[in-house]
């Protein structure tokens, strides 16, 4: 069953989600992060699949891209999303809307 489920945070739940990702990384196919506020190890990651959606004004964006390419380094498959005028949470349906189709398709991807 670990090749299809998936773990999903937001914000400060990633921190717990990273250390369960990093324990029992064999029961996973991967993780989706929105707007995390911790990210996981790459090493437990490895042949994972990831989806990290922030915004662009978010603090952490810049963080976001060094991990994307750490992790294309380390055979980690990321699919970074970070939307425009977005900080840490979405501020609009607009965004929210474009969160949620970003999310299905990365989904979709995986079927």
């Amino acid at each position: 069953m670990n090749n299809r489920v998936f773990l999903w945070g937001h914000s400060a739940e990633t921190g717990y989600l990273s250390q369960l990702l990093s324990e029992n990384p064999g029961l996973w196919k991967g993780a989706i992060l929105f707007d995390p506020g911790a990210l996981p190890d790459l090493e437990s990651m490895r042949g994972k699949e990831l989806l990290i959606i922030s915004g662009k004004d978010a603090d952490n964006a810049e963080e976001l891209k060094r991990y994307q390419q750490q992790a294309l380094a380390s055979g980690v498959s990321l699919t970074l999303v970070l939307q425009d005028n977005c900080h840490h949470n979405p501020a609009s349906v607009r965004t929210m809307r474009e969160r949620t189709v970003d999310f299905a398709k990365f989904l979709a991807e995986q079927l």
